[in-house]
């Protein structure tokens, strides 16, 4: 992945008669793999407080953070040009290079440049997005400061969903128009709203859409405003969803609003704690003909690494008792201390009864029983803080991450989500 580096104040001059010029956006491509740990299981001195289990990884990014490369837990969103953190904030950023014009438009009186960066956070606690502008790296010519005195952002929300009788709305409503220098010092906020509207075929409320914040540089001439586009159409913007899963799963406690994109979880195969499962899965997935069962006449299996949840109790537990049987089949006699461990998990619809049956394209093993409950119960912690709902797809990721001791037993994880 790549930023773009801030334009020269000559290249904007050499534009050729242009007004305006624009950076591309600072982050655009494919999704980016997450990247392991530098201390690949060196072993550390930590506390258990500071063990990143997987449902607490989600450290809340300021817009010093967006402007970095390579953060780990990113997924650039190639359709935005910004990045979707953890399912709960979206960052993107752009550079500008504005050039003012005398009257006549003979000559260039002096370039202005900034960087505009816009944050959003997804509430979890509500059905509601906040959305915040910023405005730094102002950079004027030399005795021409007065540029960024005069500059004016105007910028006017827009907010549509994806179908009825799904509605959203952005307050405040109406274009709003901001000094630069003070969109640098306060910036301007907006809050999107998506009311709760159950149906019978969409019991949670589950509504999709998308906001656009288009803007412009506001400048006066012969004492009118006139609208002055930045190097053509500017605009920043994403999709979102929001639900009230509460209606229906007790496991979510409130309503709540993501930004959809490919969520992780991510598994460190040295934290002891959950070394056997991470072993397993990571065997499932590099090298699925070597794991049980064995598909007949020399068949070969393929087993996903990335996963549907499905909601469906019954399919779980019939999914379960079919992983139970082919441990049983793979080793009759069940090893003391162990429960059956399976992947994909019983709660996807890659599990063990995926169509077409009879499926073989899973794998089972008897690990130990701390371990498979421990990570069970991590995942279904997880599923619910990342808001993974019915039908959601997911990234299974085993990384190498620092050495970890066994943890203390968890009350809470008798009994673990697969």
């Amino acid at each position: 992945m790549r930023r773009f580096r801030s334009l020269s104040l000559l290249s904007l001059l050499l534009a050729l008669g242009l007004t305006s010029t624009a950076a591309q956006p600072a982050v655009a491509g494919n999704p980016t793999p997450i990247p392991s740990q530098p201390d690949r299981g060196q072993p550390k001195s930590l506390a258990e407080a500071d063990r990143p289990r997987p449902y607490e990884d989600f450290t809340n990014w300021t817009d010093e953070d967006c402007h970095k490369e390579g953060s780990l837990g990113e997924t650039t969103n190639s359709s935005t040009g910004g990045r979707v953190v953890n399912h709960f904030q979206f960052c993107a950023w752009k550079q500008h290079g504005v050039t003012f014009w005398a009257p006549n438009q003979i000559y260039p009186i002096g370039t202005l440049m900034f960087r505009m960066t816009m944050m959003a956070q997804a509430s979890e606690d509500g059905r509601t997005v906040t959305v915040t502008f910023k405005a730094d790296e102002i950079h004027v010519p030399p005795r021409r400061g007065v540029l960024a005195d005069i500059a004016v952002i105007s910028m006017t929300p827009s907010c549509s969903t994806d179908k009825l009788p799904a509605a959203c709305s952005i307050t405040p409503a109406t274009r709003q128009s901001i000094g630069l220098r003070d969109l640098g010092s306060i910036g301007l906020t907006f809050t999107m709203q998506s009311p709760r509207m159950p149906t019978s075929t969409n019991p949670i409320s589950r509504d999709t859409g998308r906001f656009r914040f288009p803007y412009y540089f506001t400048t006066t001439t012969g004492g009118q405003q006139v609208d002055q586009q930045i190097g053509g159409i500017q605009e920043f913007g994403t999709s979102w969803r929001c639900d009230s899963a509460q209606l229906t799963r007790g496991e979510f406690k409130k309503e709540a609003c993501v930004f959809p994109t490919l969520p992780h979880l991510r598994f460190n195969i040295n934290d002891a704690g959950i070394t056997q499962s991470s072993q397993h899965i990571r065997q499932a997935q590099e090298n699925p003909n070597s794991t049980d069962p064995v598909p007949p006449e020399n068949g070969t299996k393929t087993i996903a690494t990335n996963l549907h949840r499905h909601w469906d109790d019954a399919l779980k537990d019939a999914q379960r008792n079919a992983s139970r049987k082919a441990c049983e089949a793979a080793v009759p006699i069940k090893p003391p201390d162990t429960d059956c461990d399976e992947y994909p998990f019983a709660s996807t619809k890659e599990g063990s009864l995926a169509p077409p049956l009879p499926n073989y394209n899973f794998s089972v093993k008897y690990i130990d029983y701390r371990d498979n409950r421990r990570s069970g119960c991590w995942m279904g912690k997880w599923l619910v803080k990342d808001r993974v709902l019915e039908g959601d797809e997911f990234q299974v990721d085993i990384f190498d991450g620092p050495t970890y001791p066994e943890p203390p037993e968890e009350p809470e994880c008798v009994e673990g989500e697969d």
